[in-house]
Formats: C-alpha cells, sequence, structure tokens
C-alpha cells in the first residue's frame, strides 16, 4: 500500500482514514495540479473577494465602465437616453424582463447607493432590493407591435398620426428615467398591487405612512416588515413630511400636483374602457407623450449624475 507519507496538515487518526480510504483533498496528482483542497479554497476566497467588491459598488462601477466603453462611446452622460431594452440579448448586460437586467440592476445600486441602508448589488441579488418601472405605456398605448404600430392606438389612430411620438415615449419608459428601485416586498405592491401606476403607489404610501384609518392593510403591513428588516431610511416613521422627503430621495417630485393629488402620466385612460372616444384617447395621448418627453429624460439625468 505504500509508506503512507503524509504531507503534514493532518491528525494521524484523520491521515489514516483518508489513506485507508483513498480519498484525500489535499492530494495532488503533480508538482503543478492543485489538489481539490486548494481548487476549493480559490474558490472561496475569489466568492469572498467578489462579494466584497458588490458590497463596495466597485463590481457596480467596473460594469458600468465597461457599458460605457462598449455602448455609450465613453460617454457616460448618454446613459440617460440609452434604451436599456436594446441589452436583451446581450447576458452580460441585459435580460428580457428590464428591471432584472445586471446593467439595471448595477446602475441603481449606484445611483440610490445612499438613500437606502445597506443597498448595494449584493443586497438586491440576496432579493433584498428590487427594481421596477414606474409608468407603463402599454397601459395606454397597447403593446407595441415590432416597432411598427401599438394595438391599443392603432384603433384610435388608423393613420398613425401619433405613431412616431407614442414610439418615443416607449423607448423613453426603456430608460433609466422610468425605473425606481425599493425594498423588494414594496417593489412588488407597486407592480402587481399598483400595476406600475406611481401615482397610485403614492396615494397608498401617504396613507400608510400618516397611518390613514383607511390605509391599505396590506402595505402596512410590508412597511412594518421592511422596518424590521432595516431597509427603511428613518424618515419613514416621520408621517407626511417623511413622505415628502422619500418623493424628494427617489426623485419623483414630477408626478405630485401642485394641490397634492397624483399625477397618472397615462390620465386614467385605457384602450378598452367604456365610452371612450378617439378625441378623448388621442389627447390623453398627447398628454402622456408630452409628460415622457419632459420628466424622463429629466430624471434620467438626475439619476446618471448620482453614478
Amino acid at each position: 500500500m505504500g509508506n503512507g507519507e503524509c504531507c503534514g496538515r493532518l491528525l494521524k487518526e484523520i491521515f489514516r482514514q483518508k489513506y485507508v480510504s483513498g480519498q484525500c483533498e489535499f492530494k495532488k496528482t503533480g508538482p503543478d495540479e492543485p489538489s481539490e483542497y486548494e481548487r476549493r479554497e480559490a474558490m472561496r476566497l475569489a466568492e469572498e473577494k467578489e462579494k466584497r467588491e458588490k458590497i463596495s459598488g466597485e463590481h457596480a462601477r467596473r460594469l458600468l465602465q465597461k457599458f460605457t466603453a462598449e455602448h455609450l462611446g465613453g460617454d457616460q452622460a448618454a446613459l440617460s437616453q440609452f434604451d436599456l431594452s436594446t441589452l436583451r440579448e446581450f447576458q452580460e448586460y441585459g435580460d428580457p424582463e428590464l428591471s432584472r437586467a445586471p446593467l439595471v440592476q448595477e446602475v441603481l445600486s449606484l445611483a440610490y447607493r445612499d438613500r437606502w441602508p445597506g443597498l448595494d448589488i449584493y443586497s438586491i441579488e440576496r432579493r433584498k432590493y428590487a427594481a421596477t418601472k414606474i409608468t407603463l405605456y402599454q397601459n395606454l398605448l397597447g403593446v407595441n407591435i415590432l416597432d411598427e404600430y401599438f394595438k391599443g392606438l392603432r384603433k384610435f389612430d388608423p393613420d398613425m398620426r401619433y405613431h412616431s411620438r407614442a414610439l418615443l415615449s416607449a423607448r423613453l419608459s426603456n430608460t433609466i428615467g422610468n425605473l425606481i428601485i425599493l425594498p423588494a416586498d414594496m417593489s412588488g405592491y407597486l407592480e402587481w398591487e399598483c400595476h406600475n401606476r406611481i401615482d397610485r403607489f403614492l396615494a397608498a404610501l401617504l396613507k400608510a405612512m400618516r397611518g390613514d384609518r383607511d390605509a391599505d392593510r396590506e402595505l402596512l403591513d410590508i412597511l412594518s416588515g421592511d422596518a424590521s428588516d432595516g431597509l427603511l431610511p428613518s424618515y419613514f416613521s416621520d408621517g407626511e413630511d417623511g413622505f415628502h422627503q422619500f418623493v424628494h430621495e427617489m426623485m419623483l417630485e414630477d408626478f405630485v400636483a401642485p394641490d397634492g393629488s397624483f399625477i397618472d402620466p397615462c390620465c386614467g385612460v385605457w384602450p378598452s374602457r367604456p365610452g371612450l372616444t378617439a378625441e378623448d384617447y388621442l389627447a390623453a395621448v398627447e398628454r402622456f407623450c408630452g409628460f415622457c418627453e419632459r420628466v424622463l429624460p429629466s430624471r434620467a439625468k438626475r439619476m446618471a449624475a448620482e453614478l
């Protein structure tokens, strides 16, 4: 069975067990070949290094720099106008679901880094935080069919007079200006309960933060859980003042009207609404496109300035 020579790493009894079984993670098949132990240790150290870089933001900054060089001609400011949906085929940067795209998550982790406790790529990957959109053009325009027409718009605009502006608005909705990152359950509430209508979300959040009697119990439970998990800034306990700070921190001022009401870019209109006339629908499209053209690029620039 050989001389039973030991590498010196193991206690005598453990060495005996491994020698008899013929299995030892420290065994090397050649002087230049790593042992199983060395391979595992190298993997552990690499994972620890990646975790540190994700928490520090270095991982995000490196990916953003690489993307800027490859797709923006070195001009990081151009990110504010970039249609992120065009990256869905690039696995390193994109995803069929825009909010899950690696570049989106990296960018938002930097832009909102100081606005949510412990926000970084590592916490996003652990599903503590999640990105989502603050408005959906599909609610008003319908599905975009290969950039040739919108199913809802075509019904009221057969001459396609509004098509080019609608197409621009759809593309603007795929920029960082139409994205937000929130604690994961809160993000899910915006998606599923509010259908990505930020006006509905803000109205519900205001009631919850003020402690109104008719506040949504589901959202109250979400806020309570997020507070227990340390995911909420301290201003969430400041009632209406805290709500206004949230609006500012999330760069959502353009969704609050001077009278304090909340603005729905889609004007509360959808193509299949009973009794909807072409005149009313196209007026809503006009207002929606104007809102997207004015607000989303401005918000995107504010976010880009935080990177």
